[in-house]
């Protein structure tokens, strides 16, 4: 079933929103994810426990075991950190995952990376 919500002013959206906030991720154990392949991976691993989106096109290849919420473009925009979104979000929990690195001994973390030229400056230099 597929439960709906079209208010900004919704509590369970209000609360969604405050997942923005580290302080708020680490207490619920939750973080929030945007676009259809992110969404896709995180159905593979089994860490997405819900999916927020505009348009049922969307959710081909989604594990159903999820909660699906279908929303309005506004919500999306409230709840997305991205300039134009995509018509999906997902809420994940928090849980240890096993990493396979395939036997390479060199890895490269990012965080926070907010301009495309200094990833692409980061990558050229770690080959």
């Amino acid at each position: 079933m597929i439960k709906e919500i079209q208010s900004l002013n919704n509590p369970y959206i209000k609360d969604l929103s405050k997942l923005k906030e580290k302080k708020y991720r680490l207490l619920n154990q939750k973080y929030i994810i945007e676009g259809y392949h992110l969404v896709f991976e995180a159905s593979k691993k089994g860490v997405l426990k819900e999916v927020l989106f505009v348009d049922e096109k969307d959710l081909i290849g989604i594990n159903k075991d999820v909660n699906f919420v279908k929303v309005n473009k506004d919500i999306i925009n409230k709840l997305s950190d991205t300039t134009n979104p995509q018509s999906i979000i997902g809420i994940c929990e928090m849980k240890d995952v096993d990493v396979c690195y395939d036997n390479h001994n060199h890895i490269l973390v990012l965080d926070g990376i907010n301009d495309p030229g200094n990833l692409g400056t980061l990558i050229r230099s770690a080959l």
